[in-house]
């Protein structure tokens, strides 16, 4: 058992097939076959169920798994520091934390780690779910709800959301609105797989609504802008347009009984090797305290039922 060889069977477990983890690793299947061979061989057990063309990972390669994670990471952190390349963070987050707050979280950490390398990846909730899964994130902030049983998902920061159009909207200056007339308003959405549209298409499909969404995108900046051009509805964090809405641009309503509060989320591989550099992270992150945001910048309530008006 070597280094090389746990390489390659983390490979295949993340790839799904001897092929595919061929093709990544750029050697031939028949190497990665003989590779899981002997190390099956070495232990003595079987690591993979073979199923037609599939494979099913075992009780025993689950554990073999879990420990060359930590052995793979403890070898690059120690070849990183002979080679005097300092330590690496590989930190994720998801759209509106990272447009909102990771940067000042980061900028204040990294004052007090000067020497630290931070590498940064922004993207939805299924993408960094699926990177902290491989092992190419350390740790991530997340808006979303991850679904893995494989990841540690610890809520730290308090969030909303809210619905929002523009102040010449037919909705902007509405006391109330109720659910059922939001099928007359076309909508700009984030992309599948980000967790705000997953909260809010779950809250929808809860109450037997569908949403008129006409436009798409993964940029919280574009939605904005969108917004203002075609004069469309969209739900998105309260931090992303705190401003607008003071300035009077923007209107925003949200359910009664905070049906859309939220959290955002530290979440890391629970077979992380928790460094001191990672927990240190972590630590920060759970020091940056929010003030709740003042209800009168949502002046609007959407009513769920006719009753709610009474």
């Amino acid at each position: 058992m070597n280094l090389h060889s746990l390489a390659v069977f983390v490979e295949v477990v993340r790839s799904g097939t001897m092929s595919s983890a061929a093709e990544e690793l750029f050697i031939s299947q028949p190497a990665v076959s003989k590779t899981i061979g002997n190390l099956e061989d070495h232990y003595g057990t079987k690591l993979f169920e073979r199923l037609g063309n599939k494979l099913a990972i075992t009780e025993a390669g689950s554990q073999l798994y879990r420990h060359a994670i930590q052995l793979l990471d403890q070898a690059k952190r120690m070849e990183d520091k002979l080679k005097g390349q300092g330590e690496l963070l590989r930190i994720g987050a998801t759209l509106t934390v990272g447009t909102t707050l990771l940067t000042q979280i980061v900028k204040d950490f990294k004052e007090d780690n000067p020497k630290l390398k931070i590498m940064i990846k922004v993207t939805n909730t299924k993408e960094i779910e699926d990177l902290l899964l491989q092992s190419k994130l350390d740790i991530a902030l997340v808006e979303g709800v991850v679904k893995s049983p494989q990841l540690i998902y610890t809520p730290v920061i308090k969030d909303r959301l809210v619905m929002a159009c523009t102040a010449y909207h037919p909705l902007a200056g509405r006391k109330t609105v109720h659910l059922d007339e939001l099928a007359n308003f076309p909508f700009h959405m984030r992309e599948k797989g980000s967790g705000t549209r997953e909260l809010f298409e779950n809250f929808m499909m809860r109450q037997g609504h569908d949403i008129n969404i006409q436009y798409e995108s993964t940029c919280p900046f574009s939605i904005r802008n969108a917004m203002e051009e075609f004069n469309l509805l969209s739900v998105l964090s309260l931090r992303l347009i705190e401003k607008e809405i003071r300035e009077n641009k923007f209107y925003a309503f949200s359910p009664k009984m905070g049906a859309w509060k939220r959290n955002f989320s530290i979440v890391y591989h629970r077979d992380k090797l928790l460094t001191p550099t990672l927990k240190a992270f972590a630590s920060a992150i759970h020091d940056y305290k929010e003030k709740e945001f003042p209800e009168s910048l949502i002046p609007g309530k959407i009513l769920i039922s006719a009753m709610e008006s009474l």
